[in-house]
């Protein structure tokens, strides 16, 4: 129902490309593409929020002193009280492509609810600062 489309993109089968449009609201859009000959959606994700809480987050630098690329954070902390739609969402300067909450109109209690396959969920820290 959801798959993967290069290292850091998702298409949405077109089953259920209106229930995500209507649940999912501004958070993001869908664009048609073509896989294999049937239409699939991007899930073009275009809220992007500054919640990390910087007292908590700590970034992981080189022994040279530089940040470090594949691993920028030794702990990465998404302040809660920043999050301004629960839904789906980017995070600047994160190490993950998409965050949601577990909020009732959120992302991951859609997919929850109505089964959809193709799709993992892993928990980040969160404060509620």
């Amino acid at each position: 129902m959801i798959a993967a489309w290069g290292s850091s993109t998702y298409v949405v089968c077109n089953d259920i490309a209106s229930l995500f449009k209507e649940a999912i609201g501004e958070s993001c859009e869908l664009l048609p593409v073509n896989v294999e000959g049937s239409t699939w959606f991007v899930l073009n994700v275009i809220s992007k929020l500054d919640a990390l809480d910087s007292e908590l987050t700590e970034i992981n630098y080189k022994p040279n002193g530089r940040r470090h690329r594949a691993r920028p954070y030794k702990r990465f902390v998404v302040d809660c009280a920043k999050v301004s739609t629960p839904r789906l969402f980017k995070l600047n300067d994160a190490p993950i492509n998409l965050y949601t909450s577990n909020a009732a109109d959120s992302f991951l209690n859609l997919v929850v609810k109505h089964e959809v396959t193709g799709v993992s969920f892993y928990e980040v820290e969160s404060s509620n600062a």
